[in-house]
């Protein structure tokens, strides 16, 4: 406690009592006999600020109040003297908001912390946004350090000394600021003497907005494509919002493991590429009224998850986004929230009873037992029927197999054919033909004889005398076919009259033959019509019958046909319903299984944590140790807040791979960041009593009770499965064999009416 005497602006004694806590600017303590406030006392160094205290307390209403550690009253060290620092309410019970976006702080500071209450923040933010601008206070530095939370969700600002206040005709500046918050048309801009505007925070709410709704990612750290690093201050001034639908114009992709956008409603949407898309210094960002009002419908739309209870997911959205989030190999972002839930007790699981009622369930009865064949009375073969068939009307073979043409009637030829044999010259000439063509060759050789012996020339001679062969042989030939030609000629004429003769023989036997079949035709013509005359007599006699006879044929085909379908339908019922039932009782036989081998697994999980206990309390250690908390060298708040932004929150996250992917971070950060680390490390100190660290041993109890509970609900649902199959196939095939029975009846009837048809027909 301290003696420093001091008053507030209506003179009014104040004492201060405990150091709560001491900032760069100044220290806070509580107020004594006021448990509810505390006093913010500056430096004596810092710039005098009285003017700034007193136009904020003129401002001092009930609606600040809500939402602000506003000053209450201004403190002096004496009356009428300079402010030295101001009372304002005592925060409690609350946590910086981002602890609640950090999914690594949440499960352990927000553990029943889900989606919708991070959307009810968001939605109590934007509120509180709304009544500081309604008062005209522009925030100025809106920034994740300047908000607290409650378990309620309820939002307070606090470091309201900073914010920028106009009174009197003055303005009083903002002049701090970070980089990640800074709207593009502020960045790398001074902020000492700059005068901010409502539209600016308002950049500022969509990213406190987003941070909340995305898991902690900043809007606007995402995958560049293009060539280098795209850190996040150039990706805000060049308006580079990965999650837009046109982001791949500009070469920039969403992170990995990222909440979809199209998860948002689409006026969610429509806001976010309203506050991070609109270009030029007069563009109007959404307004904390419109976000308010969009947090809100978004909030009714969202639906519980049907696997996890810790997930909410939006109702335009199929499936859930959370789980398919855990299936692409994201974390669960809110298993602390899905194992409280899961923790909470039921009915007592007994396998053996619950087992016993399966098994009691009777599989469905697939066998068709036909009923005893019944004697039918016939319908009568009416009296009025022909009670006989009339003899059957064959058709005349002169149209089935009509006769032969006989042989034409002819006188006997006067004249034969003559042959003139060949001549007596004729022939001889043949025969010198042949000689002197068999003697070519002879010939030849001897020329070539004689011509060697006689005159050296072999061939000449030999030509000569082949030559003299060759003009006989045709000289006789030409002579032969000049006679042949003769002989042919006279045996010509000499034929004339048998030709003749055979010519109007063939005539008359031609006329015959056509007199004949026109003699037939008329026959089979007087035929055709006796036959035709004949076969509608006996049509006339059995046309009734006939009729009769085709209807009760009908009427059996019919009902067989139907008996035969509805035995078809029976098998693949009764098969269906029995794989069907089989399958179900395989299904649960494993679950049963299963179950029998939770509690082995279990202890050999269990055994595994007491094994690596030391390393698990470590690495709990480390991610307790949270580089915000510790003053690393050359790791300044902004920087902080980088790494944060990329995941990087806690000594256990410090790993150079990672380090080195952040944009701006390279050896020389990276090694501060390694070193400050391994001092971490050096100071764990393992406890023996502890053993497993807690939540590793939630998680394991939750892993394990979420796998029980769903064999479990498998188990307990399987007894009104079985009977719903068993129902089913009841009803079913009873319906099938009650058509199969009237079938069968309708066949021995049909069968009856059969057997009385007279013979025949």
């Amino acid at each position: 406690m301290t003696t420093r005497p001091l008053v507030n602006n209506l003179g009014q004694p104040v004492a201060l009592g405990t150091l709560v806590g001491k900032g760069g600017e100044g220290s806070v303590y509580e107020v004594a006999g006021s448990p509810s406030a505390v006093a913010k006392i500056y430096d004596p160094s810092m710039p005098d600020r009285s003017a700034k205290f007193l136009a904020m307390a003129s401002l001092a209403k009930k609606e600040m109040y809500r939402v602000a550690a506003w000053p209450l009253a201004t403190l002096h060290d004496r009356p009428g003297g300079p402010a030295v620092g101001f009372v304002m309410h005592k925060v409690t019970g609350c946590k910086d908001i981002h602890i609640l976006y950090s999914p690594a702080q949440r499960k352990t500071l927000f553990p029943h912390a889900d989606w919708k209450f991070l959307i009810h923040t968001a939605a109590n933010c934007a509120a509180g946004f709304d009544v500081i601008h309604g008062q005209g206070v522009v925030i100025g530095d809106v920034n994740q350090s300047n908000f607290m939370v409650s378990k309620d969700g309820l939002v307070t600002f606090i470091d309201c000394d900073s914010f920028q206040i106009q009174a009197g005709g003055r303005t009083h500046f903002c002049e701090v600021g970070v980089p990640p918050f800074t709207p593009p048309e502020l960045q790398g801009l001074p902020f000492r003497g700059l005068t901010r505007t409502v539209n600016h925070d308002r950049f500022g709410l969509a990213v406190l907005i987003f941070h909340l709704l995305f898991m902690g990612r900043h809007p606007f750290a995402g995958r560049y494509s293009g060539q280098g690093d795209m850190p996040i201050e150039q990706a805000i001034r060049e308006y580079r919002f990965p999650y837009s639908p046109h982001a791949g114009s500009y070469q920039m992709l969403p992170p990995l493991h990222s909440v979809p956008f199209a998860a948002l409603s689409p006026q969610l949407q429509s806001l976010f590429e309203k506050a991070f898309r609109t270009t030029g210094p007069t563009a109007v960002r959404p307004a904390p009224a419109e976000w308010f009002t969009a947090l809100k419908a978004f909030f009714d739309t969202l639906r519980p998850c049907t696997q996890d209870p810790g997930h909410q997911t939006p109702s335009h959205v199929s499936g859930c986004i959370w789980c398919d989030l855990v299936k692409q190999g994201a974390p669960n972002f809110f298993v602390s929230v899905t194992f409280t839930a899961a923790r909470g007790s039921g009915p007592a699981f007994i396998l053996a009873t619950v087992w016993a009622r399966i098994e009691a369930v009777p599989r469905p009865n697939v066998t068709y037992v036909r009923p005893a064949p019944m004697r039918r009375t016939p319908n009568p073969w009416s009296a009025t029927l022909p009670q006989s068939v009339p003899p059957a009307i064959a058709r005349p073979t002169l149209l089935t197999h009509p006769p032969s043409p006989p042989r034409p009637n002819l006188p006997p030829p006067q004249y034969q054919r003559k042959r003139i044999p060949y001549s007596h010259g004729q022939r001889v000439t043949g025969y010198v033909a042949i000689a002197f063509l068999t003697f070519l060759i002879p010939v030849a050789i001897l020329g070539t004889m004689i011509g060697q012996a006689a005159f050296g020339r072999p061939t000449l001679v030999a030509a000569v005398l082949a030559l003299i062969d060759l003009l006989l042989l045709a000289a006789s030939g030409v002579r032969w076919m000049i006679l042949e030609l003769d002989r042919r000629a006279t045996e010509h004429r000499q034929n004339e009259q048998y030709e003749q003769e055979r010519e109007e023989r063939d005539e008359i036997a031609r006329q015959q033959r056509d007199e004949w079949y026109r003699q037939l035709k008329g026959r089979q013509a007087d035929a055709e019509r006796q036959y035709n005359e004949l076969t509608q007599r006996w049509r006339a006699a059995t046309t009734v019958a006939a009729e009769e006879v085709r209807r009760r044929k009908s009427r059996f085909q019919a009902a067989m046909a139907n008996l035969e379908q509805s035995t078809k339908a029976w098998a693949e019922v009764s098969a269906k319903c029995a794989a069907e039932f089989d399958h179900k009782k395989a299904q649960l036989t494993a679950f049963r299984q299963k179950h029998t081998e939770l509690a082995p697994r279990y202890q050999s999980e269990q055994q595994r944590l007491v094994a690596q206990a030391h390393e698990m309390q470590k690495m709990l250690y480390l991610q307790s140790q949270y580089i915000a908390d510790h003053d690393i060298p050359d790791i300044g708040d902004a920087r902080k807040s980088t790494l944060a932004l990329f995941g990087i929150e806690t000594a256990f996250d410090v790993e150079r791979d990672a380090i080195f992917s952040v944009p701006g971070f390279k050896e020389k950060l990276t090694g501060r960041l390694l070193t400050w680390r391994a001092g971490v490390e050096a100071r764990f100190a393992f406890n023996a009593i502890v053993g497993v660290p807690p939540h590793e041993q939630q998680a394991l109890d939750f892993k394990f009770f979420q796998e029980r509970q769903v064999i479990e609900t498998h188990l307990l649902q399987g007894e009104s499965e079985l009977k719903d199959i068993a129902s089913r196939a009841t009803k079913e095939l009873g319906r099938i064999s009650d058509s199969m029975t009237l079938f069968q009846r309708e066949c021995e009837q049909a069968d009856a009416d059969l057997a009385v048809i007279p013979h025949g027909f």
